[in-house]
Protein backbone atom coordinates (compact mmCIF):
# COMPACT_ATOMS: atom_id res chain seq x y z
CA UNK A 1 0.00 0.00 0.00
CA UNK A 2 2.89 2.47 0.98
CA UNK A 3 4.31 1.41 -2.30
CA UNK A 4 1.58 2.24 -4.60
CA UNK A 5 1.03 5.20 -2.97
CA UNK A 6 4.39 6.64 -3.69
CA UNK A 7 4.01 5.62 -7.16
CA UNK A 8 0.53 7.81 -7.23
CA UNK A 9 2.19 10.62 -5.56
CA UNK A 10 5.33 10.51 -8.21
CA UNK A 11 2.58 10.04 -10.83
CA UNK A 12 0.70 13.66 -9.51
CA UNK A 13 3.76 15.63 -9.20
CA UNK A 14 5.95 15.07 -12.05
CA UNK A 15 8.61 13.33 -10.09
CA UNK A 16 11.33 11.83 -12.24
CA UNK A 17 13.71 8.99 -11.32
CA UNK A 18 17.06 9.45 -12.28
CA UNK A 19 17.75 5.94 -13.75
CA UNK A 20 15.70 7.38 -16.93
CA UNK A 21 18.51 9.89 -17.86
CA UNK A 22 21.74 7.06 -17.37
CA UNK A 23 23.44 5.71 -20.48
CA UNK A 24 23.35 2.05 -19.81
CA UNK A 25 25.38 1.63 -23.19
CA UNK A 26 28.46 3.09 -21.98
CA UNK A 27 31.13 0.64 -21.21
CA UNK A 28 34.42 2.47 -21.19
CA UNK A 29 35.64 5.77 -22.78
CA UNK A 30 39.14 7.71 -23.70
CA UNK A 31 39.08 10.87 -23.65
CA UNK A 32 42.28 13.18 -24.27
CA UNK A 33 41.67 16.71 -22.22
CA UNK A 34 43.61 19.83 -22.14
CA UNK A 35 43.54 23.02 -20.09
CA UNK A 36 42.09 25.80 -22.36
CA UNK A 37 41.95 28.62 -19.45
CA UNK A 38 42.91 28.59 -15.97
CA UNK A 39 43.24 31.28 -13.21
CA UNK A 40 45.28 29.91 -10.18
CA UNK A 41 43.67 33.51 -7.96
CA UNK A 42 40.24 32.10 -8.61
CA UNK A 43 41.23 28.59 -8.58
CA UNK A 44 42.09 29.41 -4.95
CA UNK A 45 38.62 29.83 -3.71
CA UNK A 46 37.25 27.27 -4.55
CA UNK A 47 39.53 24.77 -2.55
CA UNK A 48 43.35 24.57 -2.50
CA UNK A 49 43.17 20.89 -3.27
CA UNK A 50 41.53 21.54 -6.43
CA UNK A 51 43.94 23.52 -7.93
CA UNK A 52 46.00 20.34 -8.54
CA UNK A 53 43.43 19.38 -11.53
CA UNK A 54 44.61 22.57 -13.42
CA UNK A 55 48.23 21.97 -13.01
CA UNK A 56 49.34 19.67 -16.13
CA UNK A 57 48.11 21.23 -19.73
CA UNK A 58 47.22 18.09 -21.05
CA UNK A 59 46.26 14.54 -20.14
CA UNK A 60 44.53 11.34 -21.47
CA UNK A 61 41.70 9.86 -19.34
CA UNK A 62 40.54 6.25 -19.49
CA UNK A 63 37.43 5.13 -17.98
CA UNK A 64 35.85 1.82 -17.73
CA UNK A 65 33.11 0.47 -15.55
CA UNK A 66 32.81 0.18 -12.96
CA UNK A 67 34.95 2.80 -11.13
CA UNK A 68 38.04 2.35 -13.25
CA UNK A 69 39.56 5.49 -13.95
CA UNK A 70 43.21 6.17 -15.77
CA UNK A 71 45.07 9.35 -15.91
CA UNK A 72 48.26 10.01 -17.83
CA UNK A 73 50.10 13.40 -17.98
CA UNK A 74 53.29 14.71 -19.00
CA UNK A 75 54.94 17.92 -18.33
CA UNK A 76 58.53 17.91 -19.94
CA UNK A 77 60.41 14.95 -19.23
CA UNK A 78 58.50 13.68 -16.74
CA UNK A 79 55.54 11.87 -16.80
CA UNK A 80 52.31 10.65 -13.80
CA UNK A 81 49.71 8.13 -13.68
CA UNK A 82 46.52 8.18 -11.48
CA UNK A 83 44.74 4.90 -11.23
CA UNK A 84 41.46 4.72 -9.61
CA UNK A 85 40.29 0.60 -9.39
CA UNK A 86 37.12 0.73 -6.94
CA UNK A 87 38.29 2.40 -3.27
CA UNK A 88 42.06 2.03 -4.78
CA UNK A 89 44.22 4.48 -5.49
CA UNK A 90 47.57 4.55 -7.59
CA UNK A 91 49.75 7.46 -8.00
CA UNK A 92 53.10 6.91 -10.37
CA UNK A 93 55.88 9.32 -11.17
CA UNK A 94 58.57 6.81 -12.35
CA UNK A 95 61.38 10.10 -12.88
CA UNK A 96 60.79 11.15 -9.24
CA UNK A 97 60.64 8.36 -7.75
CA UNK A 98 57.13 8.27 -6.64
CA UNK A 99 54.63 5.46 -5.74
CA UNK A 100 52.01 5.25 -3.84
CA UNK A 101 49.09 3.36 -3.24
CA UNK A 102 46.01 4.38 -1.27
CA UNK A 103 42.63 2.74 0.31
CA UNK A 104 40.38 5.21 -0.48
CA UNK A 105 37.21 3.43 1.49
CA UNK A 106 37.17 6.30 4.30
CA UNK A 107 37.47 8.80 1.55
CA UNK A 108 34.89 8.27 -0.61
CA UNK A 109 34.67 12.12 -1.82
CA UNK A 110 37.99 11.74 -3.39
CA UNK A 111 37.16 8.78 -5.55
CA UNK A 112 36.80 10.11 -9.14
CA UNK A 113 34.29 8.85 -10.80
CA UNK A 114 32.26 9.23 -14.34
CA UNK A 115 30.10 12.36 -12.94
CA UNK A 116 33.25 14.50 -13.19
CA UNK A 117 32.90 14.70 -16.75
CA UNK A 118 29.26 15.10 -16.60
CA UNK A 119 28.28 11.20 -17.42
CA UNK A 120 26.05 9.54 -15.46
CA UNK A 121 27.15 6.16 -15.62
CA UNK A 122 25.43 2.63 -14.51
CA UNK A 123 27.56 2.22 -11.69
CA UNK A 124 26.68 4.97 -9.67
CA UNK A 125 23.09 4.34 -9.07
CA UNK A 126 21.72 3.15 -6.83
CA UNK A 127 24.91 2.09 -4.82
CA UNK A 128 27.84 4.95 -4.82
CA UNK A 129 24.62 7.71 -4.78
CA UNK A 130 21.47 8.45 -3.95
CA UNK A 131 19.10 10.37 -5.73
CA UNK A 132 16.28 13.44 -4.97
CA UNK A 133 14.45 14.85 -7.92
CA UNK A 134 13.91 18.59 -6.82
CA UNK A 135 12.35 20.22 -9.58
CA UNK A 136 12.46 20.80 -13.67
CA UNK A 137 14.27 24.28 -14.59
CA UNK A 138 11.54 26.50 -15.97
CA UNK A 139 14.68 27.75 -17.79
CA UNK A 140 15.78 25.33 -19.79
CA UNK A 141 13.79 22.12 -18.99
CA UNK A 142 16.28 20.05 -17.56
CA UNK A 143 15.31 17.94 -14.29
CA UNK A 144 16.94 18.60 -11.15
CA UNK A 145 17.97 16.14 -9.15
CA UNK A 146 20.28 16.03 -5.56
CA UNK A 147 22.98 13.58 -5.36
CA UNK A 148 24.39 12.16 -1.65
CA UNK A 149 26.80 9.39 -1.56
CA UNK A 150 25.30 6.38 0.22
CA UNK A 151 28.36 6.28 2.34
CA UNK A 152 26.76 8.55 5.47
CA UNK A 153 30.22 9.45 6.71
CA UNK A 154 30.78 11.96 3.84
CA UNK A 155 28.07 14.66 3.96
CA UNK A 156 29.45 16.49 0.73
CA UNK A 157 26.83 16.80 -2.39
CA UNK A 158 25.89 17.59 -5.65
CA UNK A 159 23.21 19.30 -7.36
CA UNK A 160 23.02 18.35 -10.74
CA UNK A 161 21.05 19.74 -14.02
CA UNK A 162 20.39 16.58 -16.87
CA UNK A 163 19.79 17.06 -20.87
CA UNK A 164 16.52 15.64 -21.03
CA UNK A 165 17.21 14.37 -24.28
CA UNK A 166 20.96 13.93 -24.57
CA UNK A 167 21.08 12.35 -21.52
CA UNK A 168 24.43 14.30 -19.96
CA UNK A 169 24.75 16.34 -16.78
CA UNK A 170 24.55 20.23 -17.93
CA UNK A 171 25.06 21.82 -15.18
CA UNK A 172 26.93 20.74 -11.42
CA UNK A 173 26.86 22.45 -8.19
CA UNK A 174 29.56 21.12 -5.29
CA UNK A 175 28.86 21.60 -1.67
CA UNK A 176 31.04 20.56 0.68
CA UNK A 177 29.78 18.45 3.88
CA UNK A 178 28.98 22.19 6.34
CA UNK A 179 26.84 22.94 3.03
CA UNK A 180 28.63 25.18 1.71
CA UNK A 181 28.54 25.76 -1.93
CA UNK A 182 32.56 25.49 -3.34
CA UNK A 183 31.96 25.74 -7.18
CA UNK A 184 29.47 25.37 -10.06
CA UNK A 185 30.26 23.25 -13.18
CA UNK A 186 29.20 23.87 -16.47
CA UNK A 187 29.06 20.75 -19.05
CA UNK A 188 29.29 22.61 -22.78
CA UNK A 189 29.72 22.18 -26.23
CA UNK A 190 27.83 18.27 -26.37
CA UNK A 191 28.54 15.88 -29.17
CA UNK A 192 27.70 12.66 -30.26
CA UNK A 193 29.86 9.86 -30.70
CA UNK A 194 28.64 6.73 -31.27
CA UNK A 195 25.30 7.01 -30.30
CA UNK A 196 26.88 8.52 -27.01
CA UNK A 197 26.29 11.99 -25.95
CA UNK A 198 29.42 13.93 -24.18
CA UNK A 199 29.78 17.53 -23.67
CA UNK A 200 33.34 18.62 -24.79
CA UNK A 201 33.54 21.32 -22.58
CA UNK A 202 33.56 22.10 -18.80
CA UNK A 203 33.71 25.33 -17.32
CA UNK A 204 34.01 25.84 -13.83
CA UNK A 205 33.18 28.77 -11.51
CA UNK A 206 34.10 29.59 -8.21
CA UNK A 207 31.07 30.88 -5.96
CA UNK A 208 31.75 34.80 -7.25
CA UNK A 209 31.29 33.65 -10.35
CA UNK A 210 34.16 33.94 -11.76
CA UNK A 211 36.03 31.47 -14.21
CA UNK A 212 38.31 29.78 -12.53
CA UNK A 213 39.31 27.08 -15.37
CA UNK A 214 38.16 25.71 -18.65
CA UNK A 215 39.08 22.15 -20.21
CA UNK A 216 38.28 20.95 -23.51
CA UNK A 217 37.84 17.31 -24.26
CA UNK A 218 38.46 15.90 -27.91
CA UNK A 219 39.82 12.34 -29.35
CA UNK A 220 37.04 10.63 -27.65
CA UNK A 221 36.24 7.28 -27.99
CA UNK A 222 33.87 4.90 -26.68
CA UNK A 223 33.24 1.39 -25.97
CA UNK A 224 36.72 0.05 -27.77
CA UNK A 225 37.12 -2.58 -25.12
CA UNK A 226 39.63 -1.45 -22.74
CA UNK A 227 41.50 -4.23 -21.07
CA UNK A 228 41.13 -4.47 -16.95
CA UNK A 229 44.79 -4.72 -17.07
CA UNK A 230 45.19 -0.57 -17.86
CA UNK A 231 43.56 -0.08 -14.78
CA UNK A 232 45.73 -2.11 -12.15
CA UNK A 233 46.82 -0.49 -9.08
CA UNK A 234 48.98 -3.37 -7.87
CA UNK A 235 49.02 -5.00 -4.65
Amino acid sequence: MILQLSVLIAAQTGEKSIRDYIQDNIKDVTIHARIERSNLNELKKINKDYVQNFAIDSSTVRYKEPFKLRVDSKVEDTTFSAVYNGVMLRINAPSLHVSSRQDLTDATARRETSLDFGILAPCLFPGFFTSRFVRVDRETGDPVFDLNYTDKTEQARFRIWIDPVRHIVTKREWYNRYGTQLATFYYEMPKQFDGIWLATRITVKNVDNKVAGVTRYDSVKFNTGLADSIFSTGR
